[in-house]
């Protein structure tokens, strides 16, 4: 079993997803485990949402917005039908972090942050997975949350 890792600067936009797409059909046929950062700077993007909401911000709508607007962009780049799949997956994902957001009474840093960070990856694996499926490439995506507990220390 092979495992890749691709970092943010690889992912960073539709061209970096296609060249990811490249890389793994060249892989010769053995299970493969492909891990994905966050696109971009798409980390620090989160970390203003983090710090804006525990701050009270009324701009953290804005600042969410300008995350899922990047994504878009380039998903709008890799799939050229508006009705496919991966839109409506970026819009949970929005939805999801929108309703922790109103829901959440949390103010601890660790706690807040551990809840929205992570949508950095969940955006760019949902991206590349999907792209990578409409290149051919057969694959499972795997929600590692549902793998990895972790406790408060």
């Amino acid at each position: 079993m092979k495992v890749y890792k691709f970092g943010g600067a690889s992912v960073k936009n539709a061209h970096g997803v296609k060249q990811v797409v490249n890389i793994l059909k060249l892989a010769d046929h053995q299970p493969l485990v492909v891990v994905v950062s966050a696109m971009g700077k798409t980390t620090n993007a989160l970390e203003q949402v983090v710090d804006s909401y525990l701050g009270a911000d009324p701009d953290c709508e804005a600042h969410i917005s300008e995350v899922f607007a990047m994504h878009l962009s380039i998903a709008k780049e890799l799939f050229e039908i508006p009705s496919h799949p991966v839109f409506k997956a970026i819009a949970e994902l929005r939805q999801s972090l929108s309703d922790f957001i109103k829901q959440n009474k949390a103010t601890e840093h660790a706690f807040v942050y551990d809840q929205i960070v992570p949508y950095g990856e969940l955006l760019s694996t949902t991206i590349v997975s999907h792209y990578c499926v409409s290149s051919g490439i057969n694959l499972q995506w795997l929600d590692v949350r549902q793998c990895i507990k972790t406790d408060t220390t």
